[in-house]
């Protein structure tokens, strides 16, 4: 599949090699007998477009749905997306799984193409969105979870990485990266931005790095195939609803919320167990409770007007993405 539609590229907004690709698509799904639609970008408001995509559906035993969108910007993403598309042709399963071969995708600063498609996407249950972007024919696959100002839920992140390690494929996730997308830092964009901005559950899935993949390293279809089996095994009671997305270093809000508990309560029946210096402890900390807030503002304002200049000098310099390079020259 690689191979024959490096033929037909590049695939440009609306270009003879685009629409030969989506036919190709449409072919290969009616081959399959592959419920698909394609909707045409020309009648939606506020701007005009010749692309168009196609939305192929698998429906599963639960209405909840899985929606990946492929864009048609790269040969990989179209041949991994039929790959798995005719693993599932004869299976129902556990969710209802869902793919977009999105075009005009690499038009304009906001992505035309996911820009259409949300325009006209009305969800009737609850899903999720993964979202293939990659350059080339990955060996390692990285973690995107967030945007510029919001991260993905930490439920996704975590299936997600867990489906990964048990179709054995190499990934790579940067906590640097998730904390500067909480931060709202400068050169932290994604391709999930417009959907986490909707309030839908995204992940995006790109390659570690952009080279030449060893050809014997490279993720084929078996793999991909078997990740996605894992991720709907990772959801037996349908998808959660829980948008906990202050997750560091691949542990969520609620294991730091325990671990801070826990040791403020240790911290705090520490004195109970010297009665003797408990009544001055306790005179100590009433004589200086006003002080309290002041110093956790005091904290807080560093620590912000800090975020500020750091995010200002990157700007002056040109260098937003200095970050990737030396975090903890950053920091």
């Amino acid at each position: 599949d690689i191979e024959y539609f490096s033929k037909l590229f590049p695939r440009a907004e609306g270009s003879v090699n685009e629409k030969e690709t989506l036919i190709a698509i449409a072919q290969r799904l009616s081959d399959y007998e592959i419920e698909f639609s394609e909707v045409s970008f020309e009648e939606v408001e506020g701007y005009h477009s010749y692309s168009s995509y196609i939305q192929a559906d698998i429906k599963g035993e639960n209405e909840a749905s899985i929606i990946t969108i492929v864009p048609l910007t790269s040969n990989y993403n179209i041949a991994a997306a039929l790959s798995v598309l005719n693993h599932f042709k004869n299976k129902k399963p556990q969710l209802s799984l869902k793919f977009v071969f999105l075009g005009a995708e690499e038009t304009g600063e906001n992505a035309l193409g996911s820009r259409n498609f949300l325009a006209n996407y009305y969800p009737e249950s609850t899903s999720v969105f993964l979202y293939y972007n990659f350059k080339s024919s990955p060996e390692v696959i990285r973690i995107v979870s967030g945007a510029d100002g919001i991260s993905s839920p930490y439920f996704l992140f975590d299936v997600v990485r867990t489906a990964l390690d048990e179709a054995k494929i190499p990934r790579y996730h940067s906590n640097t990266e998730s904390i500067l997308f909480r931060l709202s830092s400068a050169g932290t964009e994604s391709r999930i931005k417009q959907y986490l901005q909707q309030d839908f559950p995204a992940i995006e899935l790109t390659d570690y790095q952009f080279s030449f993949a060893d050809p014997d390293k490279i993720i084929e279809s078996e793999p991909l195939n078997s990740f996605y089996d894992s991720l709907l095994n990772q959801f037996p009671n349908g998808i959660e609803d829980d948008w906990d997305s202050h997750f560091i270093f691949g542990f969520g809000e609620q294991f730091y919320l325990i671990v801070y508990i826990t040791v403020l309560a240790l911290l705090m029946i520490f004195p109970i167990f010297r009665r003797r210096h408990f009544g001055w402890y306790m005179h100590t900390l009433n004589r200086n409770l006003w002080f309290i807030p002041v110093l956790l503002g005091s904290i807080f304002a560093c620590l912000a007007i800090g975020s500020v200049l750091v995010s200002t000098i990157l700007k002056i310099l040109k260098f937003t993405e200095l970050w990737k390079f030396n975090p903890i020259l950053v920091f």
